[in-house]
């Protein structure tokens, strides 16, 4: 970030091909509430034959995830990371504790914020993350509940400027560093708040969006 004098010095440098400004406003974060734990008796109301999955038991069965549990396959030795608004309560949660139990949280990164705080923001994340990694028998059990997770907030829902490609692109480089072999990213840059320019399908094209580029 800079102000527009810092900005017209950097342009002329020979080194500088271009650029563009990715945000204007500033919108202070709200004080956020983690969301409460559903009563285990609610969770258990499936028509599922595997009570042990709770509510994931259908998603699970809809993707063939079940079959290769039984094949004895639960994303052990994978490294997923997960880029989101903010993942709130993840460090509370009951069935995401074997993540910190068994050491398969290995990386944080705030890259609205800075720093590593990730149990914060909108907990839409931590809905995302819970889809996969959420691991308690009898309540729920995700995709993939036996992965290694990176957690890294991209997103600001406060507003939606093109910087938040800038920080999904670093954390894409941030993954590719730490050697992740899948990046789970339940996010899209089409329409933003005025003044940035929001894109259309034939911007689309690999060469005018910073994430598509």
């Amino acid at each position: 970030s800079c102000d527009s004098v810092t900005l017209a010095r950097i342009s002329v440098l020979p080194t500088v091909r271009g650029a563009a400004t990715l945000n204007r406003s500033f919108v202070p974060l709200r004080p956020f509430t983690a969301p409460a734990q559903v009563p285990a008796a609610l969770a258990r109301t499936t028509a599922a034959t595997r009570a042990e999955y709770g509510p994931a038991y259908r998603q699970n069965q809809q993707i063939g995830a079940l079959a290769m549990h039984d094949a004895g396959f639960r994303g052990e030795g994978m490294q997923i990371a997960v880029f989101d608004a903010g993942f709130p309560g993840v460090d509370q949660i009951p069935a995401l504790q074997p993540l910190f139990k068994e050491n398969r949280l290995v990386g944080t990164r705030n890259f609205v914020d800075g720093g590593t705080s990730v149990f914060t923001r909108n907990s839409h994340g931590t809905n995302c993350l819970s889809t996969m990694g959420g691991n308690l028998p009898g309540f729920y059990i995700g995709t993939a509940p036996k992965a290694t997770f990176h957690l890294c907030i991209t997103e600001d829902v406060a507003s939606e400027h093109p910087v938040e490609e800038a920080n999904w692109l670093a954390a894409a480089e941030y993954a590719d560093s730490a050697g992740v072999d899948v990046i789970s990213s339940s996010l899209g840059y089409t329409t933003f708040d005025a003044p940035s320019k929001s894109y259309t399908y034939a911007d689309m094209n690999g060469r005018t969006g910073i994430s598509s580029r």
